[in-house]
């Protein structure tokens, strides 16, 4: 009998085997036509955004010419409003992504196709995480095939899977099984149903973020289909989940940042495990004060990647200090908003892969790893406004996740957790000290401007 099973197991192993052949064979036959689309896509935006700025020098008036003139411009406004069906629309939609994006191109913009068609490019190239090796998602699927229902418990193994990126079909259930983990305690006081508790029970009462949260909803990710609209669905949920995690987390309350962190954990996680995810993110992952009123802890994290970046790239740091750069202004919305809604979505993604499984650290490498990536243009560079400008442009830029995350993992190490930790402990109480000192000087300002009446909101007797 054992030997009759070791036949059919080798036997079902085979067909499993010549299955998965054939599947991969599909994907590779589909995987070669989508390109050959996204090549000719590609060279049809370069052709119009050269069409495009031809006729823009076209169009210089010439004396005696009227009549060219006007072929001319009738030509350019075509060009420019050919696809849209409107007159004059400064901006049309290519297509929404899997995440539900839109694919936006400014077609006033002489530089915005060729800005695009250099994408379209780059995925033809098989840069990027679409048409990347497919080795990885198959990693995945034996682990989680061998993992079962049970919870995905953290390993070296695993954490190395998580580096290379999470496919997007499995990314649900790993974001899920890390953020559980974090927050298991949480949970187990607070009991079942707390999430769904929180909106019943307290959906009349007031709340002072309930109308930041409403004015900040169409912020959000205004470029994103299930945001786009204040009765979305996803919009629709992300108010949920704000409004229970300001009951939850009375202290913050609501902080512009935590909706946009909110709308990518909706992308993948229901309403309730986004608002624990929201949680883990706020209470256990960054520091306790990230999101406080005086972000506190926000602004210490500014000081030690300050420090990182002068260990890890002199050069620049030298360049900025020259030129007067002020880092913070660059950087402080990366780690605030968690990459989200800064650079592109396949980025941003792997950031958050990374930092919701190894916390934290995985900030200040991947923002050294952007600049490390960018570093010898930057250096061309001659003043401050040049390098806000090339920072403005940036989310066209970084189309390739892989190259980012290789250089935030491997150029960057090494990287001890110990010494953030040292840095931050380093940071805060002079932070802390600074702002007791300001907090003093607005006060001595207040009574010189009152005539020394008032003291600390009291009548001085």
């Amino acid at each position: 009998m054992c030997d009759a099973y070791k036949v059919q197991n080798k036997l079902l192993n085979s067909e499993i085997v010549e299955l998965q052949s054939l599947r991969q064979r599909d994907k590779d036959i589909i995987d070669k036509k989508e390109l050959r689309i996204i090549e000719l896509d590609a060279e049809l935006c370069k052709i119009r955004s050269r069409y495009v700025l031809v006729l823009k020098d076209l169009s210089t008036p010439v004396r005696g010419n009227e009549k060219d003139q006007e072929l001319i411009q009738h030509l350019l406004d075509d060009a420019i409003n050919q696809e849209s069906g409107k007159e004059k629309s400064p901006v049309e939609a290519r297509c929404v992504d899997q995440y539900g994006f839109y694919e936006m191109v400014d077609t006033e913009d002489e530089d915005a196709l060729l800005t695009f068609s250099e994408k379209l490019e780059a995925k033809s190239s098989g840069d990027m995480p679409e048409v990347s090796d497919m080795s990885a998602g198959v990693k995945w699927e034996n682990l989680l095939v061998n993992q079962g229902q049970k919870p995905i418990q953290k390993s070296i193994e695993i954490k190395t899977l998580v580096r290379e990126g999470i496919p997007h079909e499995f990314r649900a259930r790993v974001w899920r099984d890390v953020v559980m983990d974090y927050v298991k305690l949480e949970r187990e006081t607070a009991g079942k149903g707390y999430f769904k508790s929180l909106l019943e029970e307290r959906k009349n009462s007031y709340t002072p973020a309930k109308k930041q949260i409403e004015l900040d909803l169409l912020r959000t990710l205004p470029n994103n289909k299930y945001y786009d609209r204040v009765d979305s669905e996803g919009t629709c949920k992300l108010r949920r989940v704000l409004l229970a995690y300001s009951w939850h987390n009375t202290k913050v309350g609501y902080c512009q940042g935590l909706n946009r962190i909110g709308a990518i954990a909706l992308l993948y996680l229901n309403e309730e495990d986004a608002f624990w995810c929201l949680v883990a993110i706020t209470e256990q992952l960054l520091p306790r004060d990230y999101y406080s009123e005086s972000l506190i802890d926000a602004q210490v994290d500014q000081r030690v990647f300050k420090e990182l970046f002068e260990e890890k790239l002199p050069k620049l740091s030298q360049l900025f200090q020259t030129l007067q750069v002020e880092l913070s202004l660059l950087t402080f919305n990366w780690f605030l908003a968690v990459f989200v809604d800064i650079f592109p979505v396949e980025l941003t993604l792997r950031v958050w892969d990374t930092f919701l499984y190894e916390g934290s650290k995985v900030l200040f490498r991947y923002s050294l790893a952007i600049f490390k990536s960018c570093e010898d243009e930057l250096l061309k560079l001659k003043d401050s406004g040049a390098i806000y400008k090339y920072f403005r442009r940036i989310p066209s830029r970084f189309v390739n996740p892989h190259r980012i995350s290789h250089i935030a993992f491997q150029q960057m190490n090494p990287f001890p957790k110990k010494n953030i930790t040292t840095k931050r402990n380093q940071h805060r109480p002079k932070l802390e000290a600074e702002l007791r000192e300001f907090e003093e000087m607005r006060k001595d300002r207040g009574k010189r401007e009152y005539g020394g009446s008032f003291s600390d909101g009291e009548d001085e007797d």
